[in-house]
């Protein structure tokens, strides 16, 4: 029996953007997801991704500490 190939699903990357992609322990995954779900648990305004939090949070830490060339 011939196994078919799998195709890989492209997505197309918005432009500006590079991808970044890593491991987080269980535990600080879970963390994401608990804030993530009280983010989106108003009934009005945005709706988050676990990407947009990580992505805001970064943003911020750089902003406020990376300038500054303090430790994260």
């Amino acid at each position: 029996m011939a196994t078919k190939a799998k195709t890989k699903r492209v997505v197309k990357r918005p432009e500006g953007t590079t991808p970044l992609n890593i491991n987080l322990p269980t535990d600080l995954m879970e963390r994401l997801d608990g804030w993530v779900e009280r983010l989106n648990a108003a009934p009005s305004g945005p709706r988050w991704s676990r990407t947009d939090v990580v992505r805001s949070a970064l943003a911020r830490a750089i902003d406020e500490r990376g300038e500054k060339g303090e430790a994260p």
